[in-house]
């Protein structure tokens, strides 16, 4: 028996991806309200990024449902992207109070402030028994 018939969330990528992680395993629909900064996953599904448009998609019938993938790192759901070094720390120094200030604009002055601490990186790779070397 399903206790509810359906998940709205109004926010952006870091609200979204944590109700996924609670609706993992259960057949609810999640309805996507953006409301954050970029709203990444609502713009590749078509999600109209105005709230007042976005809402105007739940009268319609039928309703268009999509399935998504989800990946999971280290007991941690994600749906949008993961990072690590660089990429990592442009969405890490976004915080909330630049975001609220700047918008979208505040991830490219997290870049700028990334750029400037990235230190070259040095990878061996052995593929299907072929060696390189890869400057970064």
């Amino acid at each position: 028996m399903k206790v509810i018939d359906a998940l709205a969330v109004y926010g952006g990528d870091g609200t979204l991806t944590e109700a996924i992680g609670g609706l993992i395993g259960s057949d609810v629909p999640l309805i996507i309200l953006p409301g954050g900064t970029a709203n990444v996953m609502a713009k590749e599904l078509g999600i109209p990024l105005d709230l007042k448009e976005a809402c105007g998609l739940l009268s319609q019938f039928p309703a268009t449902l999509k399935s998504i993938d989800v990946g999971e790192f280290d007991k941690r759901y994600f749906v949008v992207g993961i990072s690590f070094g660089f990429g990592a720390d442009l969405v890490k120094g976004a915080d909330r109070v630049t975001k609220n200030k700047f918008g979208i604009l505040s991830y490219f002055l997290s870049a700028a402030e990334a750029l400037m601490r990235t230190r070259k990186a040095v990878y061996h790779l052995n593929i299907d028994g072929q060696s390189t070397n890869s400057g970064v």
